[in-house]
């Protein structure tokens, strides 16, 4: 962690089965940060290879934190908050194991969440090493629940959650609600909670033919599947 940093902050991301193949990119963009945070990773349903552990191991410039569980997402997620929270870092940064850390990320939350409970940032489309434009346009726009309620774009890869503000709201988490991570933002709303959007803060988020973005072409579609996330809360 960067010793000149106020604030504490760890960045957590959970690897799976079928992400695993993401490992070395995931780590080689992590490692271009110009404010690096320390790292919690979370292997669920898989165990680690020799060449991950080594580079696991190798990596000095900054901690990294690992457990391996066998259960299901939603309980390995729970279980790894937990953990986190106890290691007392100000603030979690979020990231899906699939998707990966613009340079400029952790650097940029440093200087815009000040004292807010948590952050959306914003999001740069990619697939076969093509990128394409941003997909969120809320600068610095303070969050409310009814702008969520019916948007699918609060995620892993979009989220910052202060450490206390997280803790508070674990007793709403359950390992089935189908949406987590949106969820975890409407129940910071629900209590009262304040979040804001960042436009200049990026993520890169990876596109699969079956995610949400390319699998849902239509309103109606779209409007299903968020219908589907309200049923988690």
């Amino acid at each position: 962690m960067t010793k000149n940093s106020s604030k504490r902050f760890i960045v957590f991301t959970l690897f799976h089965p079928t992400g695993i193949k993401y490992f070395n990119e995931f780590i080689s963009y992590y490692k271009k940060q110009t404010k690096i945070s320390d790292l919690f990773i979370t292997f669920n349903n898989i165990k680690p290879n020799l060449q991950i552990i080594n580079k696991i191991n190798s990596t000095k410039e900054f901690k990294i934190y690992t457990i391996c569980t066998d259960l299901k997402p939603g309980l390995s997620r729970i279980i790894s908050f937990k953990k986190i929270i106890k290691l007392n870092y100000d603030y979690i940064i979020f990231i899906d194991c699939d998707d990966l850390m613009h340079k400029k990320r952790s650097e940029d939350i440093f200087k815009k969440i000040k004292n807010k409970d948590f952050l959306v940032n914003n999001l740069i489309t990619f697939k076969n090493k093509k990128f394409f434009k941003k997909i969120i346009n809320k600068k610095g726009k303070k969050i409310k629940l009814k702008q969520i309620l019916d948007k699918n774009y609060i995620g892993n890869s979009t989220l910052t959650i202060k450490s206390k503000s997280l803790k508070k709201i674990m007793k709403f988490l359950n390992y089935e609600l189908i949406a987590f991570d949106w969820c975890i933002a409407t129940n910071l709303l629900l209590n009262k909670f304040e979040g804001i959007f960042e436009d200049k803060v990026i993520s890169f988020y990876r596109q699969h033919n079956q995610n949400v973005h390319n699998k849902f072409k239509s309103k109606e579609k779209v409007f299903q599947n968020i219908q589907i996330k309200k049923k988690s809360l």
